[in-house]
């Protein structure tokens, strides 16, 4: 599922690889992080917060979710991954 919502929300700025080489994110301003790398240093606490609140005077929304914000637990899984 996690996989699922990468695809439809995050891989058009960070890629499906998860590189962030995409013609979107050529564009954007700062870019969107590889996060196979630097993004793997941060705790999985820290990916949910940033998932669900976005980074602010960045491209990067927030996808805040409703409920027990499980679908975000299962996106910060397959980042992980």
């Amino acid at each position: 599922e996690g996989r699922d919502h990468f695809a439809e929300h995050c891989a058009v700025c960070h890629a499906n690889d998860g590189s962030g080489k995409t013609i979107i994110n050529e564009g954007l301003y700062p870019p969107a992080p590889d996060l196979r790398g630097e993004t793997q240093k941060l705790s999985d606490g820290e990916i949910f917060y940033i998932i669900k609140n976005g980074i602010r005077f960045t491209g990067m929304p927030g996808f805040g979710g409703e409920g027990d914000g499980s679908e975000n637990w299962k996106l910060v899984a397959f980042i992980r991954y």
